[in-house]
């Protein structure tokens, strides 16, 4: 997984909860702002396993909580990124937006070299 999931729930918890939580998050995680955060390198999966799972020990909240608010967090991330153009172009409904993930992804992945990604 490349580090632009990293960043943006890094994101999201500073925020949302502050830097005090990010902390004791990372903390908790084992992970150093510094070099877990690249966007644009490839990191696996684990890592962000850990990031969710201190986050949700942190936070007192369930991981599918958490997985749920970054969820929320993500869509309107990429939206004041101007991604919104792009998403639209993926189906006017829930149903063709996720059917065309897996096109999103194939040309993500001629930018993201090391990209493994979901398959929808």
């Amino acid at each position: 997984m490349y580090g632009v999931i990293h960043f943006v729930v890094k994101d999201m918890i500073l925020s949302q909860f502050g830097q005090e939580a990010l902390d004791k998050i990372l903390k908790l995680a084992g992970l150093e702002e510094s070099q877990h955060f690249k966007m644009f390198y490839p990191y696996d999966d684990c890592i962000l396993g850990s990031l969710l799972e201190a986050t949700s020990q942190c936070l007192d909240l369930s991981v599918e909580t958490v997985l749920e608010v970054f969820g929320d967090y993500f869509i309107m991330f990429t939206l004041r990124h101007g991604y919104d153009d792009m998403l639209r172009t993926l189906g006017s409904d829930m149903t063709s937006f996720i059917q065309n993930l897996d096109s999103l992804h194939s040309l993500l992945a001629l930018s993201y070299d090391k990209m493994v990604a979901p398959s929808f």
